[in-house]
């Protein structure tokens, strides 16, 4: 994501969202759960209703595990190890986009 890879490169979060194309609220509650998680699990994409997908280090990470593993386990592995519930159609479409 070019927000935090501008916030790691030194950028101030108003720049980042300007090269991101985001509102500078938005990009200071991503740029806040990375420096609590140092990862953030889901990504928000803009706009439609599927405006959310898993963060690609998590989803390789899943799959470099179990290599068979479905659309159903990712989402029950997801919410055993971060307690957060996603619908099959965010796991698929984060499944696509990577």
């Amino acid at each position: 994501m070019f927000l935090l890879k501008c916030f790691e490169e030194g950028k101030t979060i108003a720049e980042g969202a300007r090269i991101a194309s985001i509102k500078e609220n938005t990009a200071k509650s991503i740029v806040n759960k990375y420096k609590s998680n140092l990862d953030v699990l889901v990504t928000k994409m803009r706009g439609g209703k599927r405006i959310f997908i898993l963060n690609k280090k998590i989803l390789q990470n899943l799959i470099e595990d179990n290599v068979c593993i479905t659309l159903k386990g990712i989402q029950q592995t997801v919410f055993e190890t971060e307690h957060v519930k996603l619908c099959l159609s965010t796991t698929y479409f984060s499944l696509v986009s990577f």
